[in-house]
């Protein structure tokens, strides 16, 4: 029982110009071809997309999906959450016809964030094409990346992601405001994060979600394109102490922070050890500007930071 991978990010837009910029031309995301008024979808590998965006009045969150791997593992993760007393509305067939999915179930977790659950992700026949010349994306079966989220209280979401979702802990940092916990479901370091108001962001915000490339080439790249075209950037490039990704931090046109990074730790379960960290990062990562909590994007005056 228990979920296996980030399946995909849905965000709510309103600048389109600006995310098919970022996306395609500086992160060397795939856009696929936009049918009618639907959602702008990117793929960074054999799944049909990763990301879905969906233009509107509003920027932020729209859902999380969360994949597992059997049909099986699927109805019991969602009677696992039933069990935790949130209510859980399936899908209906349009939703799973946008999502790209066999299998979908939604709910709220307990901080108040869109999540659903998904078995059955339509993988595309087609070769991933990038939108510019790079070795491409860590994902696969790693899934999507991560998101890391703020809440009031995260405890009683850590406990439901950790009881009823089958995730386990891998280490926490301690900020001076706040502390961050770090979650995986697969051998990715962690695919959710989970922290109170600081850092920048405001609960019930995404603080940013990650994209893990197979070459610090591109990392570094992405980092002089964003400096070419005036792309905001939020942290500077540095490396983590809990996962060690050699990673930057920009900032969207909706307001949160995207990571780009390269060489994460993976995780033995087997063999791994629990750690509590008081630094973020060895070297580098320093503030570059302010997030504005997932709001579109305004200068602050205040210099933010982001979790690993």
């Amino acid at each position: 029982m228990g979920v296996s991978q980030l399946a995909y990010v849905g965000i709510n837009i309103t600048d389109v110009a600006a995310w098919r910029h970022l996306a395609t031309d500086i992160l060397g995301m795939e856009e696929r071809k936009r049918k009618g008024g639907g959602p702008l979808y990117y793929r960074v590998d054999d799944h049909h997309h990763r990301f879905a965006l969906h233009p509107g009045k509003t920027d932020g969150v729209a859902y999380m999906g969360w994949e597992t791997s059997t049909r099986a593992d699927f109805d019991e993760t969602v009677e696992s959450v039933k069990r935790a007393g949130l209510k859980v509305t399936p899908g209906t067939k349009k939703e799973k016809d946008l999502r790209k999915v066999l299998e979908l179930a939604k709910f709220t977790d307990p901080g108040g964030f869109p999540m659903e659950i998904c078995y059955g992700p339509l993988h595309d026949e087609d070769p991933f094409r990038p939108g510019r010349a790079i070795s491409g994306f860590h994902a696969d079966l790693l899934g999507a990346g991560h998101v890391v989220l703020c809440y009031g209280d995260y405890k009683p979401s850590y406990e439901f992601y950790t009881k009823y979702m089958g995730f386990r802990l891998s280490d926490y940092i301690q900020f001076p405001e706040t502390e961050v916990a770090f979650l995986h479901c697969n051998p990715r370091h962690h695919s959710l994060a989970l922290f109170n108001e600081g850092l920048g962001s405001k609960p019930g915000t995404l603080n940013h979600f990650s994209l893990q490339m197979n070459s610090i080439d591109d990392v570094g790249r992405a980092y002089d394109l964003c400096k070419e075209h005036d792309v905001p950037l939020a942290l500077s490039i540095g490396r983590h102490t809990n996962d060690e990704m050699i990673s930057f931090y920009l900032i969207s046109p909706s307001g949160f922070a995207i990571e780009v990074g390269y060489g994460g730790l993976e995780v033995d379960d087997e063999t791994w050890e629990e750690k509590n960290y008081t630094a973020a990062a060895y070297w580098g990562h320093s503030p570059e500007a302010g997030l504005t909590g997932g709001g579109p994007k305004k200068s602050s005056g205040k210099r933010a930071r982001a979790a690993s």
